[in-house]
């Protein structure tokens, strides 16, 4: 009974360390409020980190399109986003990344609607810019 107790305590201790992290900040385990404010604002495209990326792709059934900024293991989901008129650009708030997305946009005069909700924040600027093209927008 020891040796159960003490495996299910190292795997929950384990969720914790293997769980993805995104500039730092562990990736929240919830993307609805994410998925709906894109749904919401008619973000159909955009660029991401990997883990967000991904998974935003995954779980709305490809109605999303997010691209990973670095990484890129798909290239049609790149190609989709590059192809799009006004890609979105998704961070975690208050990372060092969306701090210098921010800080980058407004440096070139960029205009960009931006929303947040939940720990997310969500660039739609002017025109496209993928973070990979402002220092420390992408890991």
């Amino acid at each position: 009974m020891l040796a159960v107790a003490v495996s299910v305590a190292g795997l929950v201790d384990m969720r914790d360390r293997t769980s993805p992290f995104v500039a730092g900040v562990a990736l929240p385990r919830d993307l609805a409020p994410l998925e709906a404010a894109l749904r919401a604002h008619g973000v159909t495209r955009a660029w991401a980190d990997y883990w967000i990326a991904y998974r935003v792709t995954f779980e709305t059934h490809g109605r999303v399109i997010v691209a990973p900024t670095t990484d890129d293991r798909y290239p049609a989901y790149a190609a989709a986003v590059r192809a799009a008129q006004a890609p979105a650009d998704v961070f975690l708030a208050g990372t060092r990344t969306a701090v210098a997305f921010a800080a980058g946009i407004d440096a070139r005069g960029v205009a960009a609607t931006r929303f947040t909700t939940g720990p997310w924040v969500v660039f739609v600027p002017a025109r496209p810019i993928a973070p990979t093209a402002i220092p420390g927008a992408s890991p």
